[in-house]
């Protein structure tokens, strides 16, 4: 079936994207810093414990969420954790995009380029704005 040929043509197409290459060099980098690694399952930790009692951070007491901003300081400060995050932010970006392309082709609503144009018939601006949520940055 074409759709399904399809499919795996954009799955192999996002598996190749330089996105994913920097990600997952990204992600090795981190978890090869024991520094990083060691801040990233102790906040892990406390958001799955915290998940698992069914606790918001607004449900914390005072000194756990002490602990957390302390952790996150912590990320925030690590450059492998940086990069990691960055690029992580920077696929998950391309994955809302091509969802957005496929959403706007299923509900009529015209179609998004690559370049952020979009032949929305509501839409003589040319922008995705206004084209079912935008297609998103690329």
């Amino acid at each position: 079936m074409e759709i399904f040929t399809k499919a795996k043509e954009l799955a192999d197409a996002i598996a190749a994207s330089e996105e994913l290459k920097t990600l997952k060099a990204a992600e090795m980098q981190m978890m090869m810093d024991n520094d990083a690694r060691e801040i990233i399952e102790e906040y892990q930790s406390i958001q799955q414990e915290a998940m698992s009692n069914g606790l918001s951070y607004e449900d914390l007491s005072e000194d756990e969420k002490a602990h957390v901003e302390k952790l996150e300081k912590a990320m925030g400060e690590n450059a492998n954790i940086s990069a990691f995050l960055s690029a992580n932010q920077a696929f998950e970006q391309i994955l809302r995009s091509v969802n957005m392309i496929i959403s706007a082709g299923i509900n009529g609503q015209g179609s998004c380029g690559t370049d952020g144009s979009c032949s929305c018939s509501s839409n003589a601006s040319g922008s995705c704005g206004s084209c079912g949520g935008g297609c998103g940055s690329y």
